[in-house]
């Protein structure tokens, strides 16, 4: 990683949204650094889950001029507020002809907040092309109505103070369709902002939201871990979230997700385990 990033084009699409959107300032070799602001943090102040795998995402991808394939993230101290400043390191582990193996640190005042292992690949021409799932049978954005979080009262002024730049609509299954009720399915974008890994990154971490809806409570909880795998870069703004609970137990929540383009394309998969937060 350069002083500066004088280019930020991975395989071909720009990057600098993705800088842009996360506040990140290079710091000379394999640093940076960002502020934490109200659209990067939760609601009630802390770090946005989101935010620190597209962080490590767009840090692995810049650190080796590769598209992001897989990011793991653990999550060590909840302890961060709005205007705190995390500084990141970034190692390059292994580098091969197309694959590379990143570690990503964060730490505000010294202590670590999360860290992150992960890969980047160029993409390998002629090579097997599948995907194995079925794309959901929903309604696309456009004729999507707004999702509204399931906040108890108390909680929607706080809320609303919190700028976060996600639009979110609910994917409500056309007729015959697949109606999985446990499944949450949400068209969501960031506006401005093609879908890139780290773009979807940061909108997937709703997995303990979708635990909590299948549960028929409201809630959603703090990231233990995020883990997302990817088949490539969206061209568009939207993507559809095909969120899948598996299942709660002692206050731990588990499950995965999907993402689509519109047009049906499988761009990435996920799972997540968090400590549950239930609203009441």
């Amino acid at each position: 990683m350069a002083a500066t990033w004088h280019d930020l084009t991975i395989d071909g699409q720009d990057r600098r949204s993705d800088h842009a959107l996360l506040g990140l300032e290079p710091g000379g070799p394999g640093r940076a650094s960002f502020v934490l602001t109200q659209p990067l943090a939760r609601f009630d102040g802390k770090l946005f889950g989101g935010t620190a795998i597209a962080v490590a995402v767009a840090l692995a991808e810049v650190s080796t001029a590769r598209p992001a394939l897989w990011t793991t993230v653990q999550f060590i101290s909840g302890a961060t507020s709005i205007g705190d400043r995390f500084e990141c390191t970034t190692e390059v582990l292994a580098e091969g002809k197309s694959a590379a193996q990143v570690r990503v640190r964060a730490l505000v005042e010294g202590r670590e907040i999360f860290c992150a292992l992960g890969a980047t690949a160029y993409h390998k021409q002629d090579r097997m092309e599948s995907a194995f799932l079925p794309f959901p049978s929903v309604r696309p954005p456009a004729e999507a109505p707004p999702f509204v979080l399931p906040l108890p009262p108390a909680l929607r002024p706080i809320a609303a103070k919190v700028l976060r730049n996600i639009e979110m609509r609910s994917a409500e299954p056309l007729p015959r369709g697949d109606g999985s009720h446990a499944h949450l399915r949400l068209w969501t974008r960031v506006p401005g902002s093609v879908a890139t890994p780290a773009v979807m990154a940061y909108l997937a971490d709703m997995v303990p939201l979708s635990i909590a809806h299948a549960a028929g409570r409201a809630g959603g909880g703090s990231s233990i871990d995020n883990t997302m795998r990817f088949s490539g870069a969206a061209t568009a703004e939207w993507v559809l979230l095909d969120l899948v609970p598996s299942f709660a137990s002692g206050g731990y929540g588990h499950g995965g997700l999907r993402v689509w383009s519109p047009g049906g394309e499988l761009l990435a998969t996920g799972s997540q385990t968090a400590s549950l937060l239930l609203f009441g």
